[in-house]
């Protein structure tokens, strides 16, 4: 591809992200409080010069993490500015699966192992967005971290997805899972299933507490704009003889899903702000 050719490409993408409608007139939810002594981390983007978000900006952002990404390099996310709110934007390519060729991953070691943690982030996908059969969005993970189907019993994740019309799982590669590839939690209230609602700001907060080795008795919690909607107290992310715990955050969104029956048509975008890890509650409960 000649160098024309590909600057004419980044720059559509640029105007695509920054012009799709995907509000509804809500800007959000009230910006969360400013910095607790217990967070780990704490990203709002606010900072950040409008544009092409790349590899560099990621680092000064999360500066435990390395340059790999997926997403990043291929110019897929922006931080966009909405009201005097900046944020951050990702697009996914038309007709593509997989953290490849869609979407955006990154890996944030923390300076140490935590038996227990907090995750909350807001995200808000375009308000006509083509949710397909579902896709990966943002979350813990653990020793070896497995991802990708297969078997690990040396580590554990814990993502997000968004599945068929937008119902909210949490996802799960633990020891005993039974899916070999990964597990679904659905987030209920009332017995019925919640899901993210295109076009508005919502707000997830995750809770893990790791289990005694090899007993049923982590935790596993969440929270939708404020209402708990996952109460898991038996769950098991070791085996007896492990020792690893939540050591990281994976940044990771995408469709899919292994086939092309998960890729959306047209181009999609969802957007991303305060992302906050802490050994307390962070307060978007209700």
């Amino acid at each position: 591809m000649n160098s024309w050719l590909k600057i004419i490409i980044q720059v559509y993408l640029l105007l695509l992200a920054s012009s799709m409608t995907i509000g509804c007139g809500q800007l959000s939810q009230s910006k969360v409080t400013g910095p607790s002594a217990s967070d780990v981390l704490r990203v709002s983007f606010q900072d950040a010069q409008t544009g092409f978000y790349n590899a560099s900006m990621m680092q000064q952002d999360f500066p435990l993490a390395s340059a790999w990404n997926n997403g990043l390099d291929e110019k897929r996310a922006v931080i966009a500015s909405e009201k005097g709110n900046k944020f951050l934007r990702v697009t996914f390519t038309g007709k593509e699966f997989g953290p490849a060729r869609g979407g955006v991953q990154f890996k944030v070691p923390f300076k140490q192992s935590y038996n227990e943690l907090y995750f909350s982030y807001r995200v808000r996908f375009a308000k006509d967005f083509d949710f397909v059969k579902g896709g990966k969005l943002p979350g813990f993970m653990g020793g070896t971290g497995p991802t990708g189907c297969v078997s690990d019993k040396n580590g554990f994740s814990a993502r997000n997805m968004w599945r068929v019309n937008g119902d909210a799982v949490q996802y799960l590669y633990a020891p005993r899972k039974i899916s070999p590839c990964g597990d679904d939690y659905h987030y209920t209230k009332g017995g019925v299933n919640q899901r993210f609602i295109p076009g508005k700001w919502q707000t997830v907060e995750h809770r893990l507490v790791m289990n005694t080795p090899g007993e049923n008795n982590g935790i596993m919690q969440a929270w939708l704009d404020g209402e708990l909607v996952l109460d898991v107290k038996d769950f098991l992310f070791r085996e007896t003889g492990s020792s690893f715990a939540i050591d990281t955050l994976y940044f990771s969104t995408f469709f899919g899903g292994g086939d092309a029956e998960w890729a959306p048509q047209t181009p999609q975008v969802t957007d991303f702000d305060d992302l906050i890890v802490s050994e307390k509650p962070i307060g978007h409960r209700k």
